[in-house]
């Protein structure tokens, strides 16, 4: 899998799609050997990103739930930090099992599962920071707990189409414009925040029929369906089935927004 991303980042003509198939199995993908990376408690560690930074690439598995992908087990290499127990690979940017670079256009995944190495409740454990645009997501897995899909580009165009995401705490959440079409959102445990969005281009996050359940009996009134990471946020549900209903209040005030929370 590393070899194949590896070339299809390098790759000559990066207009021409670029197919990767990975077969059934289960794929963790190994840190760099040096210890480059300075963790959250200022120790260095070596670096457990990996990278998209091409265009027009295609990541299909052979079946969502039994083709996972992951970035080892990192439950270990943890410290006592400001909210308890936290990973050192805490935070945006530092845990992402793939980072789609700003520079990629065009990525498309189908049937395949990106799972955090990090165990839950340990810090923002992202199975994929997008900072692209169009990217297409197909009945895709995404497993985390906190931030599992960060959006981070200004202009960027998401699309979902069925699959499975799942986490507790603002675990969708960034910039752009994203459209989740019949998506099965799973929210792990009770508390939490579903849909934190900051920066729209004109719609923010959109949700049309998908699901919304919990992944243990205890969440039936608990969470959040969002709240706004600035003012210009943006977030609609629409025919969206509740299976854990959200708390009374809906959404969740925090910061200065948001630009409009809906739900039909």
């Amino acid at each position: 899998f590393e070899q194949a991303i590896a070339a299809a980042n390098a790759r000559a003509d990066k207009t021409v799609r670029y197919r990767i198939f990975v077969k059934k199995g289960a794929y963790s993908l190994p840190a760099s050997a040096e210890a480059s990376f300075v963790g959250a408690d200022g120790k260095n560690y070596p670096d457990v990103r990996h990278y998209i930074t091409a265009s027009n690439i295609s990541i299909i598995g052979e079946d969502r739930d039994a083709t996972v992908v992951d970035n080892g087990d990192l439950s270990a290499l943890t410290f006592a930090g400001q909210y308890g127990t936290t990973s050192v690979y805490d935070g945006i940017g530092n845990s992402d099992v793939l980072q789609i670079s700003n520079t990629v256009s065009g990525l498309y995944m189908e049937d395949i599962t990106i799972k955090s190495g990090i165990p839950d409740a340990r810090g923002r454990n992202l199975a994929v920071q997008d900072r692209g645009t169009k990217s297409i997501y197909k009945n895709v897995c995404l497993h985390g707990y906190q931030d599992t899909w960060t959006s981070n580009n200004d202009n960027g165009l998401y699309y979902f189409e069925g699959g499975r995401l799942r986490g507790r705490t603002d675990y969708l959440c960034g910039k752009g414009d994203a459209f989740f079409n019949e998506v099965n959102l799973v929210m792990c445990e009770k508390g939490g925040y579903l849909a934190v969005p900051s920066k729209s281009i004109k719609y923010g996050y959109v949700f049309k029929g998908c699901t919304i359940e919990g992944g243990k009996s205890d969440v039936d009134g608990t969470y959040y369906l969002g709240r706004a990471w600035t003012a210009a946020a943006e977030t609609y549900f629409i025919n969206t089935t509740m299976k854990a209903q959200p708390a009374k209040a809906g959404w969740h005030e925090w910061n200065n927004g948001p630009t409009r929370f809906a739900e039909y």
